[in-house]
């Protein structure tokens, strides 16, 4: 089983079966029909696309489905008896009659595989795990055999696909002939050697070898080793065919594994098949051998390599149930969209109006070329060089072509549209109309001219029962038969071939004729499906069309601070429901039932929009009577509608456009007047106008008046909209006569400019929704001795993590996460950019005391350019370095390992903090793991017991057990070795050599928090189900008997205290079997037996290494006061809850020490399991905690040069394999 071998696809536009077309909503599209091509695909349930290509072939196989659609209700049974008690519904192959009955007979363009997937029995993440095609050809067949027993159709699959091989060993002394008979029901083909399959089929079932020599053959005719032929070549062992199937499958053996580099590959170098393949000469008897000729009707193809990829299959329609076009007049259709609900599929025949929809959803900023050629496969299935090409020349020409349409710019390789506006808008419009006539008539009439000059005529369509498809998932499109070629090499290139034999004619009723053959119940079935989805759609269309138009009424309005706001307490909009199919007179009656008396007689419409300014009137909705709605610009839901005189709102002119389009502004002023208002103002007011404003509200002249957003005295002619203000930007109002600013507020600003000085108090006045960038320019108006051209940031000073990265500044000060109360530090330095975010670093040893070192990066560089960079910022040289991570408390993580992504698509985020660490990193997929080998656990003789549980000594081992922990160096292996793989590799390890006769004798453990922890168990999981990582630790210990631990068993340490003392005698180990129970009276009882000594004599509690404290484990009660109740498990009897040590709070673990103290020998301080060294070790840990905390003020103290108080006092991170499963019921 190979995993990983397909990219996950669109599982279409909601569920058809399952739930019945008549039972969908009108907010969920509707299956769109049958394409012209008139075959229905299969959507992808989310990585299905490898059973699609198979259920495909099957459905094309006429034979198959022909005698399937044989079987009966009375052998199968009836779906809706299922539920019914004893009833035996052979479910599989009924749900496979329906999905091929719709796939035959529902007008849908791609149906999905919902209920025959759940007759599977897959209720979970099956549609999501990645599979192999040529295993699922198996394990299908296998489970539609073991559903048909005892039916008409037992031998189905025996019938049409299983064949007979038989290996042949000739004696030369005496014939005698040695034969062993297989069934088969693919043929596989080895990839690598030979080029061709004839050459493959030859190498496996055509040569013949010699045994002699060594290799004689022992004839138990002749009684003695003779020269014997084998016929065939080893690697079949003499196989040759003596039955052929009717439908003869091929597995091209594709996938392999390198055994030198450790990792899986892909074949991809040339393999050629043949349309008609001639199978004779490699039957047992050529010369009597008949209809051993046969036709390719089916390829199943992979695209990609072994770790991710796509399935998808070119198939011959054998029953031409399809229509067939020339592929350079097939239609374009953009697929519907299942995640919005929006209709986005349009039928498009030219490729001006498909570019310009796919670039109306990128957003009005365009894309890069390569982009959008992607765009286009993504959405269509087809390349620009596959599809246009030919005709249009290449993608770039053809944009510089139609520049009344694109912008282009070759030096950046960047298209975007000349008229930002979405497809629908646009194709709605009459210019639309003129454009494609006029692209059609040019395009056509280049065609011709060129045509006469380089362009070959049209081929022929191909004869019926010839015409080839490409089945892709829900997309189906036909091919030229020239196509196949493609698919003989490269990263897309066959993986499965299905022949049939060419003397399985098909009846002439059967051609053209989807019906044929399909039972009277199923034809019913779907016919009555078709008619629910033709309603639906209709319904759907209705309720697509049908959009809810804001009514917004002048008379509840009011013009103040720049734009319209409503009236308080007044009902100023009402929602009118209207078809946009509908006309500007049905609008205008609509919009006088709706508002009654409130509308005046000769009313005149507005669109509008709400701005944070208030409400703005943009153009006004005129015409003839019988324009359409939608023609006039009202396509979308919510819309907004002004009806008014259209001139003046309550007596005050209103001006309207884009032009006079109000911008919300923050003014602040504290001399003459104290000012501090949000309102709005025209784009179009000029700089003078608006000084002349502002004098007039603060009091003060024009001429003194000073913005902070200007310049130069010379930008009073510009306009706001020519300096690019945008909503929400501050304007402090300053004087030039005056050297200072006299602001109030409750913010305090100290700038600190060295450690020992004093500095002054300046107070400043911010809004919310300033941004950073604002908030600094606030700050420099009021210090006259900062000049503007010097570059300063802002960063979070905060009391527990210290200074945070520079703040952006196109954030507002709320979405920067500031509040009353937040301390800021002002520096010198650049700010960063959107696109950027600052890491910190710290070079070498993270316990040393190097100070961390900052850069600032772009988020979409890779791993390995942020790597060169913090080294040369570190002033390191080599390039032996690599990057880790570090958790929440800047512990070591996982390292990354992968150069080749980008910093953004490893989740580094702004402000995180990685270790620059020495040492080269291992291959992709490898991982690097120091081992480190322990010894185990000595106790005194005397004090060993004799029951199994415990270890016994081994003479032969002595030098493996009396030693010093000590490094045995490192080891690569690969994430998807075994735990079997490692230990043989820790074996071959210099000091490993002859120290360990068998795996068995041989515990591998990580690391944990520097204590041996977790025991890997399972020899064939891989490391990385194990969770082992790049940051993992190898432990070894050297076994003095065999082991094969599982999940019930816990290997603990047990000490026992010396009674009388704070000391525990030397650790022994203690092997904990949970089956006998995983609650504290069962761990009690079985150190008890361990240790010999009576249960109810003994108290255990567990060390927590990294607090060096213990806690107690009590039966039927947690250790800790403090500690948050775990969920009891209920038992058997009421009243009676068992405690899991497994769980919290005592989480017992492989490599935990469990301390023992007698009641009878030690009285007095049976609660008390602490030692001298915990009392010491805390102290440490306290001692080291205010030594980091000292630091830690010290550097943010050190890196502070000025701060802002807003407020207050300021005091405070690939899949596993899983193999293919179908249930099948019991039905022999």
């Amino acid at each position: 089983m190979l995993a990983d071998l397909f990219e996950e696809g669109d599982a279409g536009p909601g569920s058809t079966q399952g739930q019945g077309p008549g039972n969908r909503t009108a907010s969920v599209p509707p299956l769109p029909p049958r394409r012209s091509t008139g075959l229905a695909g299969i959507y992808n349930l989310g990585a299905t696309c490898y059973l699609n290509s198979l259920l495909q072939t099957l459905l094309m196989t006429p034979e198959f489905r022909e005698e399937l659609f044989k079987l009966g209700t009375e052998e199968l049974g009836r779906i809706e008896d299922i539920s019914l008690p004893g009833a035996k519904i052979r479910i599989i192959p009924l749900q496979l009659q329906r999905l091929f009955a719709r796939l035959l007979l529902l007008d849908a363009q791609g149906v999905n595989t919902t209920e025959l997937t759940d007759s599977f029995g897959w209720t979970g993440s099956e549609a999501f795990q990645q599979h192999d095609a040529q295993e699922l050809n198996r394990i299908l067949f296998s489970a539609m055999e073991d559903s048909l027993v005892a039916t008409e159709g037992e031998r189905l699959i025996q019938r049409l696909y299983h064949g007979t091989i038989v290996n042949q060993i000739v004696c030369e002394e005496c014939g005698n002939v040695v034969e062993r008979e297989e069934d088969f029901l693919d043929v596989c083909v080895p990839m690598g050697g030979p080029t061709d399959l004839e050459s493959g089929l030859t190498e496996g079932y055509g040569a013949a070898e010699l045994l002699c020599g060594p290799n004689q053959y022992r004839c138990e005719i002749c009684q003695r080793l003779v020269n014997a032929r084998k016929v065939g070549c080893p690697v079949a062992e003499g196989a040759k065919f003596r039955h052929l199937p009717p439908i003869l499958t091929i597995s091209l053996l594709r996938f392999n594994f390198d055994y030198q580099k450790m990792e899986r590959y892909k074949e991809t170098g040339k393999f050629a098949f043949p349309v008609e393949l001639k199978l004779g000469k490699f039957c047992e008897n050529e010369s009597a051998a008949k209809d051993t000729d046969y036709d390719l009707f089916s390829v199943v193809i992979h695209r990609g390599s072994t770790h991710g990829g796509h399935y998808h299959s070119y198939i011959r329609d054998v029953d031409a149930l399809g229509h067939w076009t020339h592929p350079d007049q097939e239609e374009i259709v953009i697929p519907t969209d299942p995640a919005t609900g929006k209709v986005d599929y349009i039928e498009l025949d030219s490729p001006v109006e498909l570019l310009h929809a796919i670039l109306s959803r990128s957003g009005e900023h365009g894309l890069i070329v390569d982009q959008l050629c992607s765009e286009l496969v993504k959405q269509t299935g087809v390349s620009w060089n596959k599809r246009f090409k030919k005709l249009y020349g290449p993608v770039n020409k053809f944009l510089k072509k139609h520049d009344d349409r694109f912008v282009y710019n070759p030096a950046s390789n960047w298209v975007s549209l000349k008229t930002y506006g979405s497809w629908e808008d646009y194709s709605s419009s009459d210019t639309a109309v003129e454009d494609h006539g006029k692209a059609q008539e040019e395009e056509a009439k280049e065609t011709t001219e060129s045509g006469r000059k380089s362009r070959r005529p049209t081929s022929p369509p191909p004869e019926p029962g010839w015409c080839w498809f490409n089945f892709d998932d829900a997309q189906v499109r036909p091919i030229r038969m020239q196509e196949l070629e493609s698919q003989f090499s490269g990263k897309e290139s066959a993986y499965m071939l299905f022949y049939r034999k060419k003397s399985m004619e098909r009846p002439k009723e059967a051609h053209g004729i989807p019906t044929y053959c399909v039972p009277d119940r199923l034809k019913e079935e779907v016919e009555e499906e078709n008619v629910n989805l033709k309603q639906q759609r209709l319904d759907y269309e209705e309720a697509a069309n049908t959009i809810v138009i804001d009514v917004h009424f002048s008379r509840n309005y009011v013009l103040t601070d720049g734009a319209l706001h409503p009236v308080p307490d007044s009902c100023h909009f009402m929602e009118l429901s209207i078809d946009r199919r509908k006309t500007l007179a049905e609008l205008r009656i609509a919009i006088m039932e709706l508002g009654g008396e409130i509308v005046m007689q000769d009313f005149v419409l507005h669109t509008a929009r709400k701005l944070p300014a208030g409400l703005h009137l943009y153009s006004c909705i005129s015409g003839d009577d019988s324009a359409i709605i939608q023609s006039l610009g009202i396509t979308t839901s919510h819309t907004i509608l002004f009806v008014w005189n259209g001139k003046h709102v309550r007596g005050e002119l209103v001006a309207t456009g884009v032009d006079c389009e109000p911008v919300l502004l923050n003014i602040v002023s504290g001399n003459p007047t104290p000012v501090s208002e949000r309102r709005g103002y025209p784009k179009n007011l000029t700089i003078g106008e608006l000084k002349c404003i502002l004098a007039e509200m603060t009091g003060g002249h024009v001429e003194d008046v000073k913005l902070s957003r200007l310049v130069t005295r010379d930008a009073d002619g510009q306009t706001l909209h020519d300096l690019k203000v945008t909503d929400g930007d501050t304007f402090v109002i300053g004087d030039t006569k005056q050297d200072k600013v006299d602001t109030r507020s409750d913010a305090m600003f100290c700038l600190q400019a060295a450690e020992e000085d004093v500095y002054p108090v300046l107070t400043v006045q911010v809004n919310k929704d300033v941004t950073v960038e604002g908030l600094k320019t606030v700050i420099k108006l009021s210090q006259k001795t900062i000049s503007s051209d010097v570059e300063t940031r802002l960063r979070v000073d905060d009391s527990d993590h210290g200074i945070s990265a520079p703040l952006h500044e196109q954030q507002s000060l709320s979405a920067a996460g500031l509040k009353t109360g937040t301390k800021l530090v002002w520096e010198l330095g650049q700010a960063p950019q959107t696109s950027q975010i600052t890491l910190t670093f710290t070079p070498n040893d993270p316990t040393s005391d190097m100070r961390d070192l900052e850069v600032v990066v772009e988020k979409q560089v890779t791993v390995a350019e942020c790597l060169h960079l913090m080294i040369a910022t570190a002033s390191l040289e080599g390039d032996e370095w690599h990057l880790r991570q570090t958790n929440w408390c800047r512990e070591a993580a996982d390292i990354l390992d992968d150069l080749a992504v980008t910093l953004e698509q490893c989740h580094l985020r702004d402000g995180d903090h990685l270790l620059l660490e020495s040492g080269k990193l291992p291959p992709k997929g490898f991982l690097k793991l120091p081992v480190w080998l322990h010894p185990l656990p000595v106790a005194d003789t005397e004090d060993i017991p004799t029951a199994d549980t415990a270890s016994n000594d081994d003479t032969g081992q002595e030098n493996m057990t009396n030693f010093q922990t000590r490094s045995l160096g490192e080891v690569i292996i690969s994430k998807e070795s075994t735990l079997d793989d490692l230990k043989q590799q820790i074996m071959t390890l210099p000091e490993m050599v002859d120290a360990v006769p068998m795996q068995q004798f041989l515990r591998v453990r990580l690391i944990e928090n520097g204590h041996l922890g977790t025991v890997l168990r399972l020899a064939t999981q891989t490391l990385q189900r194990l969770k082992v990582t790049s940051s993992s630790v190898l432990a070894v210990q050297v076994l003095t008997q065999e082991e094969n631990l599982d999940g019930n068993q816990v290997v603990l340490n047990v000490v026992e205290r010396v009674p009388g003392s704070r000391t525990y005698k030397p650790p022994r180990e203690f092997v904990w079997n949970l089956g006998r129970g995983a609650d504290p009276a069962s761990l009690r009882q079985s150190i008890a037996d361990f240790l010999a000594k009576p249960v109810e004599n003994i108290v255990i509690a567990k060390h927590v290494y990294d607090k060096h404290v213990w806690l107690m484990i009590k039966d039927g009660a947690t250790g800790q006061k403090n500690v948050r109740r775990q969920k009891p498990q209920k038992s058997k009897k009421k009243g009676h809850h068992k405690v899991n040590v497994k769980l919290a709070p005592y989480h017992i673990n492989d490599g935990d020490e469990i301390g023992v103290a007698d009641r009878l020998l030690d009285l007095d301080n049976t609660d008390d399991f602490g030692t001298a060294e915990d009392d010491a070790a805390k102290a440490q840990q306290q001692t080291e905690a205010e030594e980091r905390d000292r630091r830690k003020a010290e550097e943010n103290h050190r890196r502070r040069s000025a701060v802002v108080d807003l407020g207050g006092s300021g005091d405070r991170k690939r899949n596993a394999e899983v193999g293919i499963k179908i249930h099948v019921a019991n039905f022999t």
